[in-house]
């Protein structure tokens, strides 16, 4: 009896770490569900749509603002003025923190840092013209490269003809500060995502741009899945995810939403 006991002091051993091991997994899985009832998925989604809301707002403030602004130029008989140019200039910066320019069909551009002859080397007028109102996809400002923009356009007309290309430039570092969250003490933050490319062009955690393809894994938390949530993303739907930090030492939970804009994801 006494030459067993190490053998069912092993067994009994075994038992207590597997004991261990799914009294683990039991409160990891009661850990997130009771912080999920906490914070809940509903305030989760509410805090999404309402940032989209903030989001929607903006931009359509800056494209009213933009066609009220493109009347200034009906009463000009030259474009290519010193006037016109003060105009631009001095509306630049206003409450909606946007720049100024005018495209004319030459290739002569009004920007806030000048007015320049040709820009047909950074600018295809042909690309930009419209005959109605549009928003651009972010994209590299031609003016200030690594510095990326999102460029609310619209036609100046003549005689009912499109003469040039008005536009109100939207910094993308700035849109957090008309799009934003203070529920729980400021600890959300949130990406917005082309669902299309997967480019991460607005992200308040890291302050950078990325892509959803540049991360290879994450550590899902039980009953979640990193890789649907991915999925999901690039179709444009409304999905959830909980996983660990990096070191394990944190549970995040995410919630996405399709936004009213464009083909954009809203992640918080």
């Amino acid at each position: 009896m006494i030459k067993r006991f190490p053998i069912f002091k092993k067994i009994l051993t075994s038992l207590t770490l597997i004991s261990i091991i799914l009294i683990s997994s039991t409160y990891v899985t009661s850990y997130v569900h009771k912080n999920l009832n906490i914070i809940g998925w509903k305030a989760l989604a509410a805090e999404a749509k309402d940032i989209d809301r903030q989001l929607n707002e903006h931009f359509n403030a800056v494209r009213a603002a933009t066609m009220g602004q493109v009347n200034m130029f009906q009463a000009e008989e030259n474009l290519k003025t010193k006037s016109v140019e003060k105009k631009i200039q001095a509306n630049s910066d206003n409450i909606l923190k946007t720049k100024l320019r005018l495209y004319l069909p030459d290739g002569y551009t009004i920007t806030e840092f000048g007015a320049f002859a040709n820009t047909s080397d950074k600018i295809d007028y042909e690309n930009i013209s419209s005959i109605r109102p549009y928003r651009t996809e972010p994209h590299e400002d031609p003016f200030q490269p690594g510095n990326f923009i999102i460029e609310t356009f619209v036609p100046v007309r003549k005689n009912n003809t499109v003469i040039a290309m008005f536009s109100a430039v939207s910094d993308l570092k700035d849109i957090p500060v008309f799009a934003n969250s203070k529920a729980y003490n400021g600890a959300i933050t949130y990406s917005i995502t082309d669902h299309k490319t997967g480019d991460v062009f607005v992200d308040t955690k890291v302050n950078n741009r990325w892509n959803v393809k540049d991360i290879v894994s994450k550590s899902d938390v039980h009953g979640y899945s990193w890789t649907k949530w991915h999925s999901d993303i690039a179709d444009g739907i409304e999905s959830q995810c909980v996983f660990y930090g990096k070191n394990r030492d944190n549970i995040f939970y995410g919630y996405t939403i399709p936004s009213q804009l464009d083909d954009w994801n809203i992640t918080v």
